[in-house]
C-alpha cells in the first residue's frame, strides 16, 4: 500500500504534525490513445467542475494512466469523468470518496463496490473497470520507476 506522508505546522509543543494520505488512483487503459487525449474531471453531484486534470498530470506505464487523488481534497459526493475525443464519460455513479477510501483500506471489496458503483442492479460489473476501461482503486498503482507518485493538481 502507498501512503502520501505530508508535514503539517507544527503543533503547540513544537512538533511536527503528520497526516498520513492512502491516495485514490484513477486508471485508465489507453489502448490506441496518448495521455494528451484524456482528461479527468472531478465533479460535485449536480455535475459542476470542481477540478480537471489532463493527461499528463497523471503518469503512463504499461499503457495505463494514473492519476492520483486525494480523497479528503474531493467533494462528498463526487462524481468522477473521463473526457475522450471530446466526450464526456461518467466512471461510476457520485460517491463518498473518503468512505470509499476506509472501504479499501479495510479491504471491504463489496463494500467499496457499492459505494463506487451503487445501481440497484445486482447485476452490476463488480470487476472494477467500466465500457471505458477504467477503473478507480485505492490500494496500490502499477508499479512505477518514480516510487512516489505524487499529488496532481492541488
Amino acid at each position: 500500500m502507498h501512503f502520501v506522508v505530508q508535514k503539517a505546522q507544527a503543533g503547540a509543543d513544537g512538533t511536527p504534525t503528520v497526516i498520513l494520505v492512502c491516495p485514490l488512483y484513477v486508471i485508465a487503459h489507453l489502448n490506441d490513445l496518448t495521455a494528451a487525449d484524456l482528461s479527468l474531471r472531478v465533479e460535485g453531484a449536480d455535475g459542476s467542475l470542481v477540478q480537471a486534470f489532463t493527461g499528463d498530470a497523471g503518469f503512463t506505464q504499461d499503457g495505463l494512466l494514473v492519476w492520483t487523488l486525494s480523497p479528503e481534497k474531493l467533494p462528498s459526493p463526487t462524481q468522477l469523468a473521463l473526457v475522450a475525443q471530446k466526450e464526456r464519460i461518467p466512471l461510476g455513479q457520485p460517491f463518498d470518496p473518503m468512505a470509499l477510501r476506509g472501504q479499501l483500506l479495510d479491504a471491504d471489496l463489496q463494500g467499496s463496490t457499492d459505494t463506487w458503483d451503487h445501481r440497484s442492479d445486482t447485476t452490476a460489473d463488480t470487476s472494477g473497470s467500466d465500457s471505458t476501461g477504467s477503473e478507480a482503486a485505492g490500494s496500490d498503482p502499477p508499479a512505477s520507476n518514480d516510487p512516489t507518485p505524487t499529488e496532481t493538481g492541488n
